[in-house]
């Protein structure tokens, strides 16, 4: 849990800088990862509800956040300034805003605006004046919460449009064209943060305002090629050729290199464009481009059926409406980027969440392996008596049986019968309870390797002694968990296959897994179909010329196509939630692949099967 805080104090000061230079309302964000820190370190059962709070409220304090480039505040019913980020401050020239009222910065806000918006439930816009610079601030009601948020944006670009739009348009008509025309995409620019829906708003309204217009068409720099991004009045065999300029060809791409406006007051004599525009019947042409800070991004293309349309009013009219297309561009991409940013801390904190979950799991393996020491050392002891004196009883057995077969002339031939039966019996017994003996011990044995969680040491090993015994390790385990589990196992070991040197609990753990999701799924489809089904596994051992094989093949469900290429991906689990890791077939591929240098790989059909292929390298 260490390494998550450390990993979340990181992102924090990443965000903000160091912690002890983070602006007094901003530390809370920081005391509320502490705060998960503790009450996980304590042992908290709420853990997980404390999370998915503190991901709310980061959400909500990385609104008022520095990484804002826009003036972002939040105002009570009352006009009390309760959170303004640092871009808010530096707007109004003040070192503290919170707590001051915002009708007294603002007093040409009518008083009362916060409540009737908050008691109905609805958003307004207000514009302002501010040190020579116009804003405009979107407001959004939280009415269950009792305050709205204020969201800015400068429009002093827009306000100098407008009044250059006053002073040097003298035409009525063409004036409120233009204008028409900046204010909707000005609007379109604020109502979505999709650029795709903006330049198509652009081209549509550019259209429906200057009839004069032929043809009209926006170009996007990708891949060093222009993207027909929007357009009208294209046929169809223009479009296919349009869609898709790669640099240098062409008229637009002369444009952008040479990083001026170029105009061609008459299209036809013109040698780039002039066979297109007489087969179009166009007569003026104007292309300008398209800029985010200094960078060139494209490009807006217009033509008329007139000569002479875009003399040097119409171009600056043009160029107006182009700065509205950027400021699409720019808005556009700080949305992405902040989108990118929170999408950024939403995986952060599931990343938390996965890891927390695989801590109490690895907590709950913990137990389990001591608990398993604990019983395994308890077990063997009493193991040990019974492996020994069955041994001893084996040596007496044949002692007695010498010392009677040296009497045997003395004794009644039908007492001597009965008791060389006996002798036998017992013998047989005894060697009985002695080969059973030493089998629980192996598993014993490999119980313990199991608990203690080390890597341990390469040593010669039988593999298929080592197969069965797992095999009988995952059934009585899996029969522990469900008393009604029941299986037919169908063994076919290869007798020809000689000890190989591997490291024995590994290997266990391997078969262990793939033998256990086995009897899981096959468990699982007898309870889903009923008594019509007979769950199998069939295992087999295969001696070839440089490695031995081992399949391991359930009659379950199959595993489906779309997961089959995450199988062996950690934390990946069909199984649900709490019944799975998604670590085990991770740590088998490593185990057989990494380790031993052999291979693992499945073969499966969907409601059928799953087989399960291991080699391992004999040397």
């Amino acid at each position: 849990m260490e390494n998550i805080h450390k990993l979340l104090k990181k992102q924090i000061e990443q965000t903000f800088g160091p912690v002890e230079s983070i602006p007094q309302k901003y530390k809370r964000l920081f005391e509320l990862i502490n705060d998960c820190y503790k009450e996980f370190e304590s042992g908290n059962k709420d853990t997980q509800k404390s999370l998915k709070s503190s991901n709310e409220q980061l959400k909500q304090t990385a609104l008022f956040a520095n990484v804002n480039p826009e003036p972002v505040l939040r105002i009570d019913s009352k006009g009390k300034i309760l959170v303004a980020n640092e871009v808010s401050k530096e707007l109004f020239g003040k070192d503290i805003l919170v707590g001051l009222s915002w009708y007294q910065i603002c007093p040409e806000t009518k008083k009362g605006t916060f409540r009737r918006l908050i008691d109905n439930n609805l958003s307004d816009q207000i514009e302002i004046e501010i040190n020579s610079k116009h804003y405009q601030f979107n407001i959004r009601t939280i009415a269950e919460y009792g305050y709205v948020h204020l969201y800015g944006t400068d429009i002093t670009k827009r306000k100098k449009t407008e009044a250059i739009l006053k002073e040097n348009i003298s035409e009525v008509e063409k004036k409120n064209r233009f204008v028409s025309i900046i204010n909707s995409i000005s609007s379109s620019v604020h109502q979505s943060i999709s650029l795709d829906k903006v330049l198509e708003t652009t081209v549509q309204s550019l259209s429906e305002n200057l009839r004069y217009l032929h043809l009209i068409s926006i170009y996007l720099i990708e891949n060093n090629c222009l993207i027909l991004k929007a357009h009208r009045g294209l046929p169809d065999w223009l479009v296919d050729i349009a869609k898709n300029i790669p640099y240098p060809n062409g008229y637009m791409w002369k444009t952008i290199t040479a990083g001026v406006t170029r105009y061609s007051p008459d299209a036809k004599k013109e040698k780039v464009i002039g066979k297109t525009s007489v087969k179009l019947d166009i007569s003026s042409f104007l292309c300008i481009p398209l800029r985010d800070s200094d960078e060139i991004i494209g490009a807006l293309s217009v033509s008329s059926k007139n000569k002479y349309a875009f003399e040097s009013g119409e171009q600056e009219l043009f160029k107006i409406v182009v700065s509205q297309i950027e400021d699409a561009i720019s808005n556009a991409r700080l949305a992405e980027e902040r989108q990118n940013f929170i999408v950024q801390l939403e995986n952060n904190l599931e990343k938390i969440k996965s890891m927390q979950q695989e801590l109490i799991t690895q907590q709950k393996l913990a137990s389990l392996g001591t608990l398993t020491a604990g019983i395994a050392h308890e077990i063997k002891n009493p193991l040990n008596f019974v492996n020994n004196f069955s041994d001893i009883t084996v040596e007496l057995t044949e002692d007695l049986r010498k010392d009677i077969e040296s009497q045997k002339d003395k004794m009644d031939g039908e007492i001597y019968d009965d008791i060389a039966d006996i002798l036998a019996t017992l013998e047989q017994n005894s060697r009985k309870i002695n080969e059973h003996g030493k089998r629980a011990d192996r598993i014993v044995h490999s119980m313990l390797q199991h608990s203690r969680g080390t890597k341990g040491e390469k040593q010669i090993t039988n593999l298929n002694t080592l197969l069965d015994d797992s095999i009988s390790l995952a059934y009585h385990g899996m029969r522990a968990n469900d008393e009604s589990f029941n299986v037919t196992i169908k063994k076919e070991f290869d007798d020809s296959i000689q000890n190989i040197n591997i490291i024995s609990q590994d290997i266990s753990r391997v078969f262990l897994n793939i033998l256990t999701n086995g009897f899981y799924e096959t468990n699982k489809k007898n309870k889903a179909v009923g008594d019509s089904f007979s769950p199998m596994l069939n295992i087999k051992t295969k001696n070839l010329e440089n490695d031995i094989q081992i399949s391991i093949r359930d009659n379950g469900s199959g595993i489906p196509k779309e997961v089959r290429e995450e199988i062996f991906t950690p934390f990946f689990t069909t199984k649900p939630t709490g019944e799975g890791t998604g670590l085990g077939l991770s740590i088998c591929y490593d185990i057989i692949v990494a380790e031993h240098k052999g291979t693992l790989r499945f073969e499966t059909e969907q409601g059928k099967f799953t087989e399960f292929i291991i080699t391992i390298p004999k040397s």
